[in-house]
């Protein structure tokens, strides 16, 4: 495989982390007896959590597995989830202006709204009951400051979450009180008007009670002006719209714990503009907008018996809420000159119980029982035209879903472990569906780790899917749609490259049945999900990463994909064929000092009928400066750094079928503990 280097910034990446490596680390062998203090601390066992519902290291996961740190997250200037899952290998995201939805191994549908993905937060389940989205940019429920490590799971994940586990699992980890001991407090201000605050105050208290809240407020005026071809109409429009893309969020955050005794709750609200006069919209009027809020409170409880059981229970309560307001043109709707205003309203409310327990007998066997229901005690959606007066949608709904979940492993060999899980699902939407899953991980020499992973997920069709509709406008609904699934083959392996540095290659292929999908009706123009075609995915994804002394460390990854329509062989739209993601964090003043530095590549995509992504490259940069005095902390980031233009495809209700996306911008960002 041949890389041009004016198309790919892997060679360079590649020497730059070498020769960074020389200069600050000194290779030796495997003998810890020989290793600094600070090469001991890197030899430190992963862990995750998401992968089989308790912890486990990473290499003994099975899932192929990414961590990602709070000092990750700092050192490279990230400034939401999006910004985080955008880093990893095998995903990528696309915006239109409005929200960002993530691609994951060749399969970004826009508009889905991150509906086959799981999020968890602190393993509570964020997705909403109406959509089953999660908002990942500003607008997810944990602002990017409190989280400790962001853990991602890839491939199907049903057998253990059900439904939305579709091609991966992503738990957000908190920060705990004792993390912040004390106040801590950060402001930054970036382009485009952009201001963000947060104050936070946690401390670990006698008894072994630790708590944290925290609160963040978030403005930014977004673009004086965007220009639009698709748009230009004179003498009505030259294309331009003005002081449409604002957007602000304010959310919080806390937990109290107490001897495996948690109480967690989180709040949310995003106001943002939309300047692409999306849904036929009237362009340029800067009512268009969408609010979007929940919030969740969750009591969970962690136990372990003298028996070697440990238990995990809990109960949660969720809300979501969003409100869209779409000026439309009356000459559209057969009435008087002038505009009138569709009103949405979409609401869920839902109650969780889940409990499960594990036990290992003779270090040998491990197995997980469980089971999880949900009451969606409310699933709403209505929409009003102000002018004329009349209700267009009015679909108030309520459904339960139930699943015992089985899960267990056993050590056959020291070095060779079996695994198998399967979960049963009932719901009034979802159907039934059978999640199994099975995997071999084996050891022939220390170093080495090879992963055998089969499994199937489902995702039933939301209360949006079936039942949306804004009166014969743009959009009606389809009661009639069912389940789709994946099954996924996945072969990982594992390597430990001498005392700094770890590989990693997994080839993959998937099958996703029934896919839905939004298309256009052609009986009367309205948008419309419907089940699909069957969806092949297949792909190679191959990274290294390196740490070294004195806190040099970095990632690059490739990944070679591709995902067609069963039918027609045809590529999936926004389904890029290469993926590059690389970057490097280095000191440049002792432990004071540092630079951070992320190139990721994006080949070309395609959004047919007629828009065309061509490949791009960006480059982002950031200094981050720790403790520059006492408990301050200063970061400097520039994103986009050589103001490289791109575009991104775009969902079905934009007249445009590629967006152009955010030149070069900085931020500048404050910490201070006290």
């Amino acid at each position: 495989m041949c890389l041009a280097v004016n198309h790919y910034p892997l060679p360079t990446l590649v020497a730059i982390l070498g020769t960074v490596s020389r200069l600050f680390a000194n290779e030796g062998n495997d003998d810890l007896s020989n290793l600094s203090l600070d090469q001991l601390l890197e030899t430190k066992v992963a862990t995750v959590t998401a992968a089989s519902r308790r912890d486990q290291a990473v290499e003994q996961a099975p899932s192929s597995v990414t961590i990602v740190t709070s000092d990750d997250i700092r050192k490279l200037g990230y400034q939401t989830l999006a910004d985080v899952l955008t880093g990893v290998r095998g995903f990528y995201t696309t915006s239109d202006r409005n929200y960002s939805y993530l691609g994951i191994r060749g399969f970004g549908r826009q508009g889905d709204y991150n509906s086959r993905v799981l999020v968890l937060v602190d393993g509570h389940r964020v997705n909403d009951n109406v959509t089953g989205g999660v908002t990942m940019g500003d607008g997810f429920i944990v602002d990017v400051d409190l989280i400790d490590r962001v853990e991602i799971v890839r491939g199907p994940g049903s057998s253990l979450y059900g439904n939305n586990a579709f091609f991966g699992v992503v738990n957000v980890v908190t920060r705990k009180g004792k993390d912040l001991s004390g106040v801590e407090t950060s402001v930054s201000a970036g382009s485009f008007g952009s201001y963000r605050g947060r104050l936070s105050i946690g401390y670990e208290l006698d008894h072994g009670i630790d708590f944290l809240a925290s609160g963040t407020l978030l403005n930014r005026d977004g673009h004086d002006r965007l220009f639009y071809q698709e748009y230009v109409n004179p003498p009505v429009s030259d294309g331009f719209t003005r002081n449409t893309d604002g957007e602000n969020s304010r959310s919080g955050f806390g937990q109290l714990s107490w001897n495996g005794i948690r109480l967690e709750g989180g709040w949310v609200e995003r106001t943002k503009n939309i300047p692409t006069g999306s849904f036929g919209t009237v362009f340029g009027d800067p009512r268009n907008s969408t609010v979007d809020g929940n919030y969740f409170v969750d009591l969970s409880l962690n136990h372990s018996f003298e028996n070697e059981v440990v238990l995990d229970a809990r109960v949660s309560y969720d809300t979501y809420h969003y409100r869209g307001l779409y000026v439309y043109p009356l000459s559209t709707l057969d009435s008087p000159s002038g505009t009138t205003d569709s009103i949405e309203h979409i609401s869920g409310r839902w109650w969780t119980e889940d409990v499960h327990a594990h036990r290992i007998w003779n270090d040998q066997f491990t197995l997980t029982a469980g089971f999880e229901m949900r009451q969606n005690v409310a699933q709403n959606q209505n929409n009003i035209q102000t002018v004329p007066y009349r209700q267009t949608l009015h679909e108030n709904h309520h459904s339960t879903v139930w699943a015992p979940y089985l899960d267990g492993s056993w050590d056959v060999l020291t070095n060779l472990t079996m695994s198998a899980g399967i979960r049963y699902d009932q719901g009034d939407f979802v159907g039934s569906s059978l999640s199994p899953r099975a995997s071999l991980v084996f050891n022939p020499i220390t170093p080495t780790t090879f992963k055998l992973l089969y499994g199937k997920s489902f995702r039933g069709p939301n209360a949006y899917e079936r039942f949306y509709s804004d009166g014969g406008l743009t959009q009606k609904g389809n009661p009639g749609l069912e389940a789709e699934t994946d099954e996924t083959y996945e072969l990982v392996v594992e390597q430990k490259l001498g005392t700094h540095f770890r590989a990693s290659l997994s080839g993959y292929y998937y099958i996703a049945h029934d896919l839905i999908n939004q298309t256009v009706d052609p009986t009367d123009g309205l948008q419309i999900y419907k089940n699909i075609s069957s969806v092949r995915g297949r792909g190679i994804e191959a990274e290294v990463t390196g740490h070294f002394e004195g806190g040099l460390r970095g990632r690059l990854s490739y990944c070679l994909q591709r995902a067609v329509a069963e039918d027609t062989h045809d590529e999936l739209n926004n389904s890029p064929n290469h993926l590059i993601q690389g970057n490097i964090i280095f000191p440049i003043y002792q432990e004071t000092l540092f630079g951070g530095a992320e190139l990721r590549y994006v080949s070309a995509r395609e959004n047919e009928p007629a828009g065309h992504a061509n490949a791009y490259w960006v480059a982002n940069l950031t200094l981050y400066s720790h403790r520059i005095w006492r408990r301050v902390d200063i970061s400097a980031s520039i994103y986009n750094l050589f103001d490289h233009k791109y575009l991104d495809p775009t969902p079905i209700e934009l007249r445009q079928t590629v967006l152009e996306q955010d030149g070069r911008t900085f931020l500048v960002k404050l910490t201070a503990g006290f």
